[in-house]
């Protein structure tokens, strides 16, 4: 909660635009936090080795359109508690360059699927990652990013933890 009023606070001071919530998760947060923070109840699915809360983008959500189910944020519990991952689908696109600066921009691809797959990867701090599932490194907006820890990638990317370990050992 810190951070984030920092980030506006810094924000406001410099008269900049603020970045995108979702990079200001640091993937410790809890439940009870997150609750407090979009103040609403979530919707909560149980799953054998997960749980995953979701939320609308804002409280007034059902003021705003009718909702057709579907959830602004997801984020992902594993079994001991811990925060896996952040799925946000925001209600219209947003640029690419909001969340994956030029400067800060990795694009991996890999057919070994059987099917092309494309991926911008962003590199925050706390080990965390930004990823966006893209059509083609031009692409000007987005309609879904995911916030993971760097060492959960393989159980949602298996291919792209294999490319981004061979680029650490430089193999």
């Amino acid at each position: 909660m810190r951070f984030a009023a920092a980030l506006l606070m810094a924000a406001t001071i410099q008269g900049g635009e603020l970045p995108p919530r979702i990079v200001g998760f640091t993937l410790s947060e809890t439940p009870s936090g997150l609750m407090k923070a979009f103040r609403q109840a979530p919707n909560v699915v149980k799953q054998p080795a997960a749980l995953i809360v979701q939320f609308h983008e804002d409280s007034d959500h059902s003021k705003v359109h009718s909702c057709d189910g579907d959830f602004a944020w997801a984020f992902y519990f594993s079994a001991s508690g811990e925060m896996q991952s952040i799925t946000w689908n925001p209600e219209k696109p947003i640029a690419v360059s909001k969340l994956f600066p030029a400067k800060d921009r990795e694009l991996h691809s890999t057919s070994a699927v059987g099917v092309k797959a494309s991926v911008m990867l962003r590199r925050l701090s706390g080990g965390r990652l930004l990823i966006a599932n893209v059509n083609s490194p031009d692409q000007a907006e987005l309609q879904q990013a995911v916030l993971m820890r760097a060492d959960t990638v393989g159980r949602f990317f298996p291919w792209l933890a294999a490319r981004l370990k061979s680029d650490k050992t430089g193999e």
